[in-house]
C-alpha cells in the first residue's frame, strides 16, 4: 500500500530555521509530515494501518574527476547527517490521516557542507521519512524523500574576523625590487570588487637598482579544486587538484622607471555574478535542491572535495627578477549588501532562541505532543 506523503513547512517560511553555520541560532528543520491514503483507500476511507513514522536528514557528495586524469570518471557517497528519530509510534485508534510537525536539529558540533552544484562537484540534501506499515504488505517498510536547501553562513563577508587588512611585502629573488600590496578585507561574494593597493620600490642599497623598469602588475583570483578520489581498496583518497582563473586584471606600463619614488597602483578584481543560463541561452531549471547561491563557487570543503580562492599577483620588471605571489581569499555564497541583511536577522534569530527553544524542546526528538490524527 502507497501513501501520500507530503512535508510542508510553516507557512512564507523555509523548512530550515536558524542559521547553519552559526550554532547560536539553533540551526533546524521545522515542519511537518502529513499523510494520507489516496486512490480507492481514500474513497473508502481506509485506514492508515501505520505502526511507525521515523525522519532523518541525508548528504550525498559527487565529484567528477577532470577526464585528463587516469583516474578519471564519477564518484559519489552518501552520509547521515542526523540521527533517525521516531515522531510517531502508533495509536490505539483507527487513523485515517497523519499530521506530524516536528523539529529537527542540525549539527552544530561539525561543519556541514552548503549545497551546491557545479560542474565537477555537487552536494546535495534529502530528508528520509520512513514509514512502517501494520498490515500485511510486500513491503512493508516504505521511504519516501524530500530535497532540503542548506545555506552556510559563517563565512559571511560582513564578519569581523574577515576585516583585518592584508599587509604584506615580497622581494625579487635577485633583492632588487620589493613589491608591497595591501587589501582591506580577506572574503567576498558575488559581484563584489577586491581593492588591492600595489606598490613597487627599489632596492636603495643596490647599485643596479636604477636601472629597473616596472613592466606590468596583474591581479588572477584563481580557484582551486581539490578532488579526494576513494581508492578502491582500503580508506586511502587519492587527491587530484585543478585550478580554474575565475578573474583577471591587469596593468601595461611599457619600461616604467621606478627610480626612488617608487610606484603606487590601485587595482579592482569584480567577482563574477552566478551563471544560471545553458549553453542555449535558456534559463537552467530551479533544482529544489540547490538554491540559486549553490550554482556559483565559494569556499567551502566536504568529504570528497575542497574548493579554496587564491588571489595570485603578479609583477614584470626589466633588469630585475620578476616577482609572483599568492594570497588566500575567502568567497562567501552571498555578496556584501546580502551579507549585511542576513547579519541583521542571524541577530534577532539569536535573541529569539532562548524563548523558542523552551516552548518546542518538550517535543524535539520525540512523539510530537499536538499531533492532529483523524479518527472514525
Amino acid at each position: 500500500m502507497v501513501l501520500d506523503v507530503k512535508l510542508k513547512g510553516i507557512s512564507n517560511e523555509d523548512l530550515v530555521r536558524g542559521y547553519p553555520g552559526v550554532p547560536g541560532t539553533w540551526p533546524r528543520i521545522k515542519g511537518t509530515i502529513e499523510i494520507r491514503q489516496t486512490g480507492k483507500e481514500a474513497m473508502d476511507k481506509t485506514p492508515l494501518g501505520i505502526a511507525q513514522v521515523s525522519i532523518g536528514l541525508y548528504r550525498t557528495d559527487v565529484i567528477n574527476v577532470p577526464s585528463t586524469n587516469p583516474i578519471g570518471n564519477q564518484k559519489e557517497q552518501s552520509y547521515q547527517v542526523t540521527k533517525v528519530r521516531d515522531i510517531y509510534n502508533g495509536s490505539s485508534h483507527d487513523v485515517y490521516a497523519l499530521d506530524l510537525p516536528f523539529t529537527l536539529n542540525l549539527p552544530t558540533s561539525r561543519p556541514m557542507p552548503a549545497s551546491i552544484s557545479l560542474k565537477s562537484v555537487e552536494t546535495t540534501y534529502h530528508l528520509f521519512v520512513t514509514y512502517k506499515l501494520t498490515t500485511p504488505s510486500k513491503n512493508p517498510v516504505e521511504a519516501v524523500q524530500f530535497p532540503v536547501r542548506i545555506c552556510r553562513f559563517d563565512t559571511l563577508s560582513t564578519f569581523g574576523k574577515y576585516h583585518e587588512p592584508i599587509v604584506r611585502q615580497v622581494t625579487s629573488p635577485d633583492h632588487l625590487v620589493n613589491l608591497h600590496f595591501s587589501t582591506p578585507a580577506s572574503c567576498y561574494g558575488p559581484r563584489d570588487s577586491i581593492a588591492i593597493k600595489m606598490k613597487a620600490e627599489v632596492n636603495p642599497d643596490a647599485s643596479k637598482a636604477r636601472k629597473v623598469r616596472l613592466k606590468r602588475m596583474s591581479i588572477e583570483l584563481v580557484q582551486v579544486t581539490k578532488y579526494f578520489v576513494p581508492e578502491k581498496e582500503g580508506n586511502e583518497k587519492t587527491e587530484v587538484e585543478k585550478r580554474t582563473r575565475v578573474a583577471k586584471v591587469s596593468q601595461d606600463f611599457a619600461d616604467l622607471r621606478i627610480g626612488e619614488k617608487s610606484h603606487v597602483e590601485d587595482m579592482y578584481i569584480t567577482l563574477p555574478e552566478p551563471d544560471l543560463e545553458v549553453k542555449d541561452a535558456v534559463a537552467t531549471k530551479e533544482r529544489a535542491e540547490i538554491p540559486d547561491e549553490g550554482h556559483v563557487a565559494f569556499t567551502t570543503a566536504a568529504t570528497l572535495y575542497k574548493i579554496d580562492f587564491v588571489l595570485v599577483l603578479k609583477a614584470r620588471f626589466s633588469h630585475a627578477k620578476d616577482i609572483e605571489t599568492v594570497q588566500d581569499v575567502t568567497l562567501c555564497e552571498f555578496d556584501h549588501a546580502t551579507c549585511r541583511t542576513h547579519m541583521v536577522h542571524i541577530v534577532q534569530a539569536a535573541e529569539l532562541v532562548g524563548t523558542e527553544h523552551e516552548h518546542t524542546s518538550a517535543s524535539v526528538y520525540s512523539r510530537p505532543i499536538d499531533v492532529r490524527i483523524q479518527i472514525r
